[in-house]
């Protein structure tokens, strides 16, 4: 918001009153603005199958300092991948507005992962391990950070989604997303090698009777 516009050589105008502007793109506005957006959860069962089969092969690395162009792959864990799509957003730029977008993935394993070096990576790795399953993470024993062996660990398994758990780690603003407080669950019953998944969607309250 501005207030107050000076033009060198005119006088101020702070547009509490209507002095006959004609307003392009701009409003006026009591300091304090509200609205009605709409908020869903998506849900979408992730495998290395068909258009997916990429998820496996296609993230990549650049982690040696001698070999500038040598890419090392790694793959995006498969399994339900929850995205908070919220429409007051325009837009998924987090280096502007960290933790809010349009469509961004909730990430299963929130907590930010260190480099070797006690750093944090960057949010191409952050993401891979997003998905929430009924199995342990692979984790990625052969990544690299400048010619040096910099391991991502094998997580637990996290099966069950619950909104009253911010999925957010402040450490790493631009990673996840700040998500409400509804009671939603989404949780995975069960899941099989031939791309079919069990999902129960509940309430917080429902589940603790």
């Amino acid at each position: 918001m501005v207030d107050d516009i000076n033009i060198k050589g005119f006088p101020t105008d702070g547009a509490e009153t209507d002095e006959g502007w004609e307003f392009d793109g701009f409003k006026v506005s009591t300091g304090t603005e509200s609205g009605l957006f709409k908020n869903y959860y998506i849900a979408e069962y992730r495998t290395y199958k068909g258009y997916d089969s990429t998820l496996k092969v296609g993230p990549y690395n650049f982690g040696f300092s001698n070999l500038p162009n040598w890419a090392e792959h790694y793959a995006y864990q498969d399994g339900l991948l929850i995205n908070y799509w919220d429409t007051s957003q325009s837009d998924n730029a987090t280096a502007e507005h960290p933790g809010h977008g349009l469509v961004l993935p909730i990430d299963a394993h929130y907590q930010a992962l260190k480099r070797v070096d006690g750093e944090i990576w960057r949010n191409r790795i952050q993401t891979y391990d997003s998905t929430f399953t009924t199995t342990a993470t692979d984790g990625i024993p052969d990544l690299h950070l400048n010619s040096i062996l910099s391991p991502v660990k094998s997580l637990p398994a996290v099966n069950v989604f619950d909104d009253s758990i911010l999925h957010y780690d402040d450490t790493n603003p631009q990673g996840s997303v700040i998500h409400p407080n509804t009671g939603t669950v989404i949780e995975i019953r069960s899941m099989d090698s031939n791309g079919f998944i069990q999902i129960q969607v509940h309430s917080a309250k429902s589940s603790k009777k």
